[in-house]
């Protein structure tokens, strides 16, 4: 993973280009709109099996790459633009997935956290409500995403910033390529032990 301004943003800016790992993003996009619960129908293209993991491991890296970048006060339009990529990949894995992944409610809370940072709070906001909709999410994760809505409702000034801890299940794994994605990935999980959520 890069450590300096300079590489953060070239790897940001080469990741979020529309064809990047043969079109990742946009392969997610196009099976997320005809999944249902993560089942395709008859007619449906053929999809890559290792897709979702692809745009899991694609998300997850560059959100870890946003936060450098902010963190070292590179250039943030950037990091907004890797924040934004970054939920896109994870709510094309989580929307319409399967709805009895271990890992789902974690990535939803995450893939709105993003949206957030990119200062895209109507998207955060329409992730966080599904959250209220269902009933396989934690206490925990309600707590966490109730105290981001009330945020995210304030009229006028800063919003909130809201505290929380994240760390990747180890079942996925961070990786940062630009081969195809059909070759192997690293197994070095990714953990973010502090996410400030801020306007």
């Amino acid at each position: 993973m890069p450590t300096t301004v300079e590489a953060i943003q070239a790897d940001i800016d080469a990741a979020i280009v529309p064809g990047f790992r043969n079109r990742l993003l946009a392969r997610g996009q196009a099976r997320a709109m005809v999944w249902r619960d993560g089942v395709l129908p008859p007619e449906a293209p053929a999809f890559t099996p290792q897709l979702s993991n692809d745009l899991l491991g694609y998300g997850y890296a560059l959100l870890e790459l946003g936060l450098r970048l902010r963190d070292l006060g590179g250039d943030q339009a950037r990091a907004r633009s890797a924040f934004e990529q970054a939920a896109t990949a994870l709510e094309a894995v989580i929307a319409r997935g399967p709805r009895d992944e271990g890992d789902r409610s974690f990535h939803f809370v995450v893939a709105a956290a993003s949206y957030h940072l990119a200062r895209m709070s109507a998207r955060a906001y329409s992730l966080l409500t599904i959250v209220f909709a269902e009933e396989n999410f934690s206490r925990a994760e309600r707590a966490e995403i109730s105290t981001s809505l009330s945020a995210q409702s304030l009229p006028s000034g800063p919003t909130a910033r809201v505290l929380t801890t994240l760390s990747l299940p180890p079942s996925k794994t961070s990786f940062w390529s630009t081969s195809s994605s059909a070759d192997p990935r690293p197994t070095t999980p990714t953990s973010f032990s502090t996410l400030l959520i801020s306007r």
